[in-house]
Formats: structure tokens, sequence, C-alpha cells
């Protein structure tokens, strides 16, 4: 999977931002990883394979907007980390075939999740 580009940007452009998007969210990504092979669990989880999995310790851990501080050295050996507001990480989901190969000059992705809190509009 590492050289496939996870889902076409034309997909991202028609969603919505808001917590009904969510589900739409995750049947694109389900039907994309179904489409590269994947297969799921009973649960409808991805069967993830071992070579998926970082092996090592990293020596660091940064956000996307911080990728590129000073204190930075390695993006070998550093977490490239997604946990923030949902304000942020939508539009990470809008470029993320365009964001493919920065992503991969880091050790390993921690991913974002995405939860519908107060701050998550209801509808657009």
């Amino acid at each position: 999977m590492k050289s496939t580009y996870f889902l076409p940007g034309a997909y991202w452009d028609k969603m919505k931002h808001d917590a009904c998007s969510i589900p739409e969210y995750v049947d694109l990504f389900t039907k994309r990883l179904a489409s590269l092979g994947c297969t799921f669990n009973d649960n409808s989880f991805p069967a993830l394979e071992s070579n998926w999995f970082m092996h090592g310790e990293p020596h660091d851990m940064a956000t996307f907007t911080m990728r590129n501080a000073p204190y930075i050295k390695d993006h070998g050996r550093t977490l490239l980390c997604f946990y923030s507001s949902d304000r942020r990480i939508y539009p990470r989901f809008d470029t993320i075939d365009q964001n493919l190969p920065i992503y991969r000059e880091f050790m390993g992705v921690v991913a974002p999740d995405l939860t519908v809190s107060p701050e998550t509009p209801i509808k657009e």
C-alpha cells in the first residue's frame, strides 16, 4: 500500500466538514481499503498487515503544522501526529493524496480520529 494513493482528492472536494459527514468518510475509507485488497474482520475493522506497522523507536513526535520545526532533526525517526481539533483534521483529509509524499518522509503517522464534540458543527 505504501506507493498507492489513498483517496482521490475529488472525493474530498465534495465532502462536507461536519458531524454528519463522518459516516461518509468511514464509507469512503472502507471502500478504498477494500479496493486495495484489504480484508476486514467480523466487526468491520481492517485486518492490518504486520509490514504496515513501524519498527524501531522514534526519536521525536511532531504535529503536521510543526513538522519542519528546528528541533525536528530527522524525519525518518520522527512520528507525525494528527491529534488536534477536527477543525484542523478535516483539511488534512481534503489534501491527503497531495500530502502522502510528505507523510512518507516520516517514520510513522499517528492517525487522527474523528469525534463528535461540542465544537463540531452538526451541519455545514
